[in-house]
């Protein structure tokens, strides 16, 4: 198939796209009759009652290989190509994936692997008033039902509701991570928009502080700030040279973080609800990972929502990285 496109005139996108369809739908016709030979197979062997070692059973059941590689099931497309090579690689591509997670990356914010929620870094649990008579008069339980705490959003599940609720569209999450580590990735989970009640609580604009400790750290963070106070003077003055509007300062250090405390902002992002998938991972910039600074606390804050007045609600947050000495990750080879 792959030579046959290869041969096709390179300025027929269109054509390639319109044959790549056809294509693929006649693989999932032939999965389809796969599918439907394997029943009949099926039904034959039990119906016939064939003993395991006679000659009918074991060509019923060399359908779907008998072991000894001599007979497998093939599965053919509506035209009578061989699909099932494409087919085995397709499956095993998928549960190999699923095996690995949704991202295959390490979650260094997962409660699993050691992380642990700050309570002084994180804002309160939404909680919601009862509106029934006997709620209101706790007849029968509390008055008030509060949602799930914190630690929802650094564990695996994402089922609908399973999220953690904070009060409107503001709130911040302080999160004590497995290890240190030179921060490359932020991943935000949400129910998918498919299965979701609500999506306009999910978070919108995001951004992600990290502390900065050890000397070593601290003065690269110095230089780093120095640089870019720099750059922006530099842009006000051309600016003003050329008769432009001078960019926007950057947003202040945040009120809600210790003033004695050196944070320093690792990433400003915004979740998508319409986009494709419901797991979406945000880089940080790269200037900042080259300063090689490791992070062992970090604080998601959530500026904004996408349209829920009264709460907004967190799914999954995961942080991903490398050691400051560059071990290899569980995917790279280990030299013998």
């Amino acid at each position: 198939m792959i030579n046959q496109i290869g041969h096709m005139d390179q300025s027929g996108s269109v054509e390639k796209i319109l044959y790549l369809e056809k294509r693929l739908q006649v693989a999932e016709a032939g999965v389809k009759d796969a599918m439907e030979v394997s029943k009949q197979a099926l039904n034959t062997a039990n119906t016939k009652s064939v003993a395991p070692g006679s000659k009918g059973g074991n060509r019923a059941w060399s359908m779907f290989g008998t072991g000894d590689g001599k007979q497998a099931i093939t599965i053919r497309s509506t035209d009578g190509h061989d699909v099932t090579g494409l087919i085995g690689s397709l499956v095993s591509e998928a549960v190999l994936r699923a095996s690995k997670d949704d991202i295959a990356r390490p979650d260094y914010a997962s409660y699993f692997a050691g992380a642990r929620i700050i309570p002084q870094l994180t804002s309160q649990t939404f909680r919601i008033k009862a509106n029934s008579y006997w709620g209101v008069w706790g007849l029968f339980g509390q008055q008030t039902v509060e949602g799930r705490p914190p630690v929802t959003a650094i564990h695996p599940d994402i089922h609908v509701g399973n999220c953690w609720p904070i009060k409107g569209h503001e709130g911040q999450l302080g999160v004590v991570l497995a290890r240190s580590i030179v921060i490359t990735e932020f991943t935000i989970d949400h129910a998918a928009k498919e299965v979701a009640f609500d999506v306009r609580s999910a978070p919108k604009k995001m951004e992600v502080w990290g502390l900065v400790e050890g000397t070593e750290n601290l003065k690269k963070v110095a230089d780093y700030h120095r640089r870019r106070e720099q750059r922006y003077r530099d842009l006000v003055t051309a600016a003003g040279r050329e008769g432009r509007t001078p960019p926007s300062p950057e947003d202040p250090y945040p009120a809600s973080l210790p003033p004695d405390a050196n944070y320093i902002r690792l990433g400003q992002f915004s979740y998508d609800v319409n986009a494709h998938s419901h797991i979406q991972t945000f880089q940080v910039p790269q200037d900042i990972q080259e300063l090689g600074v490791d992070i062992g606390i970090v604080v998601l804050m959530i500026k904004s929502n996408w349209g829920e007045p009264n709460w907004t609600c967190l799914y999954r947050f995961r942080v991903s990285g490398h050691d400051l000495d560059r071990k290899p990750a569980p995917m790279e080879e280990i030299e013998e």
